[in-house]
């Protein structure tokens, strides 16, 4: 049993808990309640539950926590069974007691709810003390003062600012306002990050004879109850395609990204980043045939950025150079598996829009004699270390020209669908992308992936040359003989190992683990480009579903693995893409 294994669940409003299966917090980002605010911001309000059983005048603890190198309580020695999915399921036994501890979000609601029962013998006395933090995550909690406790009727609530927390169970609670401290978080220190925090235990509750017992933590005004919540949950991550050789955990997790009008990157950290919805539209909504929310998430793009010049993250400062691009990609999708014209209809305007400004320039990213020039770090592999890109890929890099290639010719098709007619040269564009495309990027059996100025590093970015809507190449078997450096079964490398700026693993401060984020980690979203060029070019599907099985199989799918051991996931623990391009990828070409 790995008791350091992360495990993870969400509703649909982006709120989480995560850990352990020993329940050791290891990163900022535990927590038991943490919420999704706006885009981007995320707070930990209640960290963790301390929970002691007494029996026959004998105390047993049943967390554990790291301070430093001690470890307090050991709590993980009477875990015997675990389950973390569809929901997370503890088993301790001690003696003759049995504990099974259950944690449950209401999909619908932002209400968490933690059940502990004793199938067998009651205990003399159980004592629960809520452990909060009541501070943003990712950072540390170093004053713990501040939290107010205040009673209604039987409910609790907790509050410190703007952040406020109630629980149930008022009845059984006894205040006494103690601070805990120097919790030890491993995965920060490794990072270079602060990993020492006090927490705040406002009391403890106290249960005695209870065969059951359940905690209801929520916001203001929420309403749910336990088992409709647990129903309602299992329903959510429930399998989509029942005949597909997709694992029903795979489709039922994949639904953790989809919160109303956004999608979620990556959890633990990441919010709602415009590359990474743009992408997963089709695998995380198309397929399933979630037409309404591919449009809402549309549509909230052309809401918040109305000149079409659409930025990494609403509030962020940086303007991609292909998340325009992808907007198009996105919607070409939509329309291909919706036929909804009334829609496409009333976006061409916009998809006009971005175009022109591609046409015209904005900022540092510009069309040069048909082909699009990029400044540096607006590509997907936008590292950087103290300001400096790591990967500038200043100039024409290749997926971009690719995406530019295939929007002009997505426009071409709206237009024809919508019976509105082109401008007179629209083909002769088209032609002389692809042409300026063959000229600067191929060369013999290799693509280059930068140029102007060149860069004939074996990367993977070649792929969306064959892979879009409307490839700009049609056969990639010639070219496989530099892939296969970088193809894996748990995704594709960013970078090929002989060249010299490759990095095998991805660990360390925030600049060395961005030195190698794309110079040699595995990437899993990767593989989707990768089979539909490959079914593209006629290699064969069998085979295809074979390679990546393993991958597919694994509790979690992650945002990236290490060069050269990809067993060991690195990164967020569960990846948007990840997901919705393997889902993609198989559903529209290995089925």
């Amino acid at each position: 049993m790995k008791l350091l294994k992360e495990w993870i669940v969400v509703n649909r409003n982006g709120y989480f808990s995560s850990s352990t299966v020993s329940q050791a917090h290891t990163r900022s980002y535990h927590g038991l309640y943490v919420t999704f605010e706006g885009d981007q911001t995320r707070n930990v309000l209640l960290s963790k539950m301390w929970e002691s059983i007494t029996l026959d005048r004998r105390e047993y603890n049943i967390d554990t926590n790291y301070f430093d190198d001690v470890v307090h309580p050991e709590g993980y020695r009477y875990i015997f069974e675990y389950e973390d999915y569809p929901v997370p399921l503890f088993k301790y036994r001690m003696g003759e007691i049995i504990i099974e501890k259950e944690i449950l979000w209401d999909p619908n609601h932002n209400v968490l709810y933690i059940k502990y029962a004793f199938p067998e013998r009651i205990p003399d006395q159980f004592s629960v003390n809520p452990l909060l933090a009541f501070r943003k995550a990712g950072s540390m909690n170093t004053d713990a003062n501040g939290i107010s406790v205040s009673r209604n009727n039987e409910s609790l609530s907790f509050q410190r600012g703007g952040m406020k927390l109630s629980v149930n169970n008022a009845n059984y609670f006894v205040e006494n306002g103690v601070i805990y401290r120097n919790f030890t978080y491993g995965e920060e220190k490794e990072r270079g990050y602060g990993y020492r925090e006090d927490l705040f235990s406002p009391g403890s509750f106290i249960f005695k004879g209870e065969r059951e017992i359940i905690f209801k933590f929520y916001q203001e005004g929420e309403k749910a109850e336990f088992q409709k919540s647990k129903n309602a949950f299992i329903k959510f991550t429930s399998p989509t395609f029942k005949d597909s050789e997709i694992p029903e955990r795979m489709q039922g997790i994949s639904n953790f990204f989809i919160t109303g009008e956004n999608i979620i990157a990556g959890y633990h950290w990441f919010g709602a980043w415009s590359r990474d919805a743009l992408i997963s539209i089709p695998g995380l909504l198309l397929v399933r045939g979630r037409f309404d929310d591919a449009k809402k998430v549309l549509s909230r793009f052309m809401k918040i950025y109305p000149d079409g010049k659409i930025k990494n993250y609403e509030g962020g400062d940086i303007y991609p150079a292909d998340s325009p691009l992808l907007f198009v990609y996105a919607l070409k999708k939509y329309m291909d598996y919706s036929n909804d014209l009334p829609f496409i209809r009333s976006s061409i305007n916009y998809v006009d829009t971005i175009m022109n400004n591609y046409i015209d320039g904005f900022d540092g990213i510009k069309m040069e004699d048909a082909l699009i020039s990029v400044p540096p770090g607006t590509t997907w592999m936008d590292a950087r270390c103290d300001g400096t890109f790591i990967t500038p890929r200043n100039g024409k890099p290749v997926e971009i020209n690719a995406l530019w290639f295939n929007a002009l010719s997505s426009m071409k098709e709206f237009y024809f669908k919508l019976n509105i007619k082109p401008p007179e040269s629209y083909d002769d564009v088209i032609a002389k992308v692809r042409t300026k495309f063959m000229e600067k990027f191929v060369e013999g059996n290799r693509i280059k992936d930068v140029a102007d100025p060149d860069d004939p590093s074996v990367r993977p970015n070649m792929l969306f040359a064959f892979s879009l809507p409307y490839p700009v190449m049609s056969n990639i078997r010639p070219f496989l003989e530099g892939l296969k450096e970088l193809v894996t079964p748990y995704g594709i490398r960013t970078l090929s190992p002989s060249d010299r700026n490759f990095v095998s693993v991805y660990e360390g401060d925030q600049c060395s683990r961005d030195r190698a984020y794309h110079n040699g980690t595995i990437w899993p979203w990767l593989i989707g480009p990768y089979i539909t060029s490959a079914v593209r070019s006629g290699i064969r599907k069998d085979y295809l579903r074979n390679y990546f099985k393993d991958l597919m199989s694994r509790n979690y799918i992650p945002e990236i693995f290490d060069g050269f051991i990809p067993d060991d996931p690195k990164g967020c623990i569960i990846q948007a893409w990840s997901y919705a391009e393997l889902i993609r990828a198989y559903i529209e070409d290995l089925r």
